[in-house]
């Protein structure tokens, strides 16, 4: 192959130790990936030093990777993680020192901060940017049931409720989940998770936020499916019995599962996990109408 620049070895070098971090955080592509870190590995001895990575989009993914945060999943294969696990085991943990030093990570919230406060204002601003005007309902009444915000652009107006969590993994136990609310109602009297109570409005979209301070996620579901998903993932969890062999109380939340999959997951855990990084940043949905976003029968527990 003629030379190109008279460094063209050390140009696909560092080209690839850009491009594999990236491939195994985001991309399900996992035949090509290996290939490109074989090609790494065998023709240019590894990946270049971390520390004279000339980006830190590279560092942050590698520290991502590290924390366990995953690709989108694919339900029939977990040949992504068996890279990751491959790839992150072959850095020296100096590197890593390095990385998480040389960075200053955004600080902490605070352990009485309202979090869902700051997911629905930072769903506000995801909506601006999509040209939604938005009215928080609750600045009017305490709680106003069934719908948190109301966006209208071009004579349109969508109902959303927003459900957050804190993805911040030292502050919360369930920060790899997202929170789609209380499952006792449905399991004890069949009561919907979403438009549930009283009122006079009804939400046709529903934010899921993963709140962190440098940038919260967001899965945007149209009503019906959220409403399938949270009922499937509540059902399972209920009849699976409890580590002494008892039985689950229904009072808790459904939170399935989204920056990464629990140990031994179900079939049900990794169609949803699918499910929900398939809706991430959907915000397109909100140009269906209610009906549709409403509509059982439009929507399925499958990716699309």
């Amino acid at each position: 192959m003629v030379e190109i620049t008279g460094r063209d070895d050390q140009i696909i070098r560092e080209a690839l130790s850009i491009a594999v971090p990236i491939m195994l955080r985001h991309s399900l592509a996992a035949s090509n990936t290996d290939d490109m870190i074989r090609i790494l590995e065998e023709r240019y001895n590894g990946p270049l030093g971390l520390r004279s990575s000339n980006t830190r989009i590279v560092g942050d993914i590698l520290l991502e990777l590290k924390a366990g945060e995953r690709p989108k999943a694919d339900p029939r294969t977990d040949t992504m993680g068996w890279l990751i696990k491959r790839f992150i085991k072959k850095i020296p943990k100096p590197e890593f020192d390095y990385l998480q030093r040389f960075g200053s990570p955004p600080p902490e919230f605070r352990k009485d901060i309202d979090i869902g406060l700051i997911g629905e204002i930072d769903v506000r601003r995801e909506l601006a940017a999509e040209e939604w005007l938005t009215i928080n309902t609750n600045t009017e009444k305490g709680n106003f049931p069934n719908v948190d915000l109301i966006a209208a652009k071009d004579q349109e107006a969508r109902h959303i409720q927003v459900k957050s969590t804190s993805g911040e993994r030292r502050q919360n136990a369930h920060a790899h989940c997202l929170n789609f609310g209380h499952a006792q109602g449905w399991l004890e009297k069949r009561t919907p998770f979403f438009n549930g109570k009283r009122g006079i409005l009804i939400s046709s979209i529903i934010v899921l936020v993963n709140v962190q301070r440098d940038r919260s996620r967001f899965v945007v579901l149209p009503v019906a499916l959220a409403e399938k998903i949270a009922r499937a993932h509540a059902e399972e969890w209920f009849d699976t019995p409890k580590r002494d062999g008892t039985r689950r109380s229904a009072g808790f939340s459904a939170r399935p599962c989204f920056t990464r999959l629990k140990k031994d997951p179900t079939d049900l855990d990794k169609t949803l996990i699918a499910i929900l990084h398939s809706y991430e940043n959907r915000w397109d949905l909100l140009n269906e109408s209610p009906g549709v976003l409403s509509n059982s029968d439009a929507w399925h527990l499958e990716v699309p």
